[in-house]
């Protein structure tokens, strides 16, 4: 038996007669072997001795297609795989018909178990020949490079202190969770091809921009630590985003989203101070700053003290006893409040007091900072809710 590319040397075959003796030399032979080609092939050995009498004898050669397996060079990613039943011997091969039976891939665990440990793995050349993979973990494994090409049934890929100076997703489609956290070597990431990630995590990379308007469906967000991003798009985001941080990165400092994503999205993140949403962040609104104290009543109030605001707002100046404020969509008022025994209650124009949607901070308090940060324009209050139903002040969002 022969393997396609095989060397094959006809053994040949004897004959000899009673009377004629040794008739090797007359034999005749029919048939060839193409080794270049997996098949069965015939050779015929025929031969005659003088009274006419024949002879034959046949022989059957099978060249047989050579075994299909996947080059793995690497010895630390081979003996993963032995350890866990996917390959049986360290001869940098796998089979591919085991490697087609490989979904899962979480190198970031050892052999032990111990998670993040890595397993000193340095190329992961023949990776991108598992082609039923859907979950892929290369982390803590110091691999430089990696091909995920012909993975078009990923669904999760994980790249954290693997040493990447690039990484190519463009083939896959089907990519859900995408999360890379690898130093600075990390310039420039493309995940438009992907358009069914929900869940996205880019931490410490270099890079300055990152276009998602081809990922509509992401519903968790993490951008952290990215020192040079100096502009992000979620604005075409059309799934609600449950779970969104932002912070680390210096040069960030505006995040444009459309209205519904106006504020809702604020009560999820961890961001820098000086980030803001917008609708549009080529034109970002203004930051008011406006403190709330308290004095003895002159109003009316039944049960608590006015509210005595200063600072200022579209139209200038404001102070007083509760003044009314002016500001536009886009815009942003800090409240400082300190009204002890007091507390400060702000509602939307429909006299609700669900604040997840227009405040970030502490409804009713006594002092702290408040985050005034409306996505739709109307009126909105702000009273003592001591008194709320007597007396309050009005913020109109134009």
């Amino acid at each position: 038996m022969l393997t396609v590319g095989d060397t094959f040397t006809d053994p040949g075959a004897t004959a000899s007669d009673d009377v004629d003796g040794d008739l090797t030399s007359s034999i005749s032979v029919s048939g060839s072997v193409d080794t270049s080609t997996a098949g069965t092939y015939s050779l015929v050995y025929s031969v005659a001795d003088a009274a006419g009498n024949t002879a034959g004898i046949a022989r059957t050669v099978i060249v047989s297609a050579p075994v299909a397996r996947i080059y793995i060079p690497d010895d630390n990613f081979e003996q993963f795989l032995i350890d866990n039943g996917h390959d049986d011997v360290m001869d940098d091969y796998i089979l591919t018909s085991s490697a087609l039976n490989v979904t899962e891939l979480k190198l970031n665990a050892n052999s032990v178990g111990q998670q993040n440990a890595g397993n000193g793995i340095t190329d992961l050349t023949g990776v991108n020949e598992f082609i039923n993979l859907t979950w892929l973990n290369p982390g803590y494994n110091n691999i430089g490079s990696i091909n995920v090409s012909n993975l078009t049934s990923l669904q999760h890929l994980f790249l954290y202190e693997t040493g990447l100076n690039s990484i190519d997703v463009s083939n896959n489609i089907n990519l859900q969770t995408f999360a890379i956290n690898d130093g600075s070597s990390i310039s420039s990431i493309d995940i438009s091809g992907s358009p069914n990630i929900t869940i996205l995590s880019i931490l410490d990379t270099s890079i300055s921009t990152l276009n998602l308007s081809n990922n509509n469906l992401i519903n968790s967000i993490t951008i952290q630590g990215n020192s040079n991003l100096n502009s992000l798009d979620i604005s075409q985001n059309t799934s609600p985003i449950s779970r969104a941080f932002f912070n680390g990165s210096p040069n960030l400092d505006c995040i444009k989203v459309n209205s519904s994503q106006f504020n809702r999205v604020a009560q999820y993140h961890d961001e820098d101070s000086m980030l803001i949403y917008q609708l549009d962040c080529s034109n970002p609104g203004i930051t008011y700053n406006i403190s709330i104290t308290a004095s003895a009543t002159t109003s009316g109030n039944q049960n608590g003290d006015d509210f005595i605001l200063g600072g200022t707002d579209r139209n200038g100046s404001i102070s007083g006893v509760y003044p009314s404020i002016a500001i536009n969509l886009g815009d942003v008022i800090n409240f400082d409040i300190n009204v002890t025994g007091n507390k400060v209650n702000f509602a939307d124009q429909n006299n609700s007091v669900s604040e997840s949607w227009f405040i970030e901070g502490t409804q009713d308090t006594e002092s702290g900072t408040v985050l005034f940060r409306p996505q739709s324009r109307g009126t909105y209050y702000y009273r003592n809710w001591n008194d709320a139903n007597v007396l309050n002040g009005t913020i109109t969002v134009q």
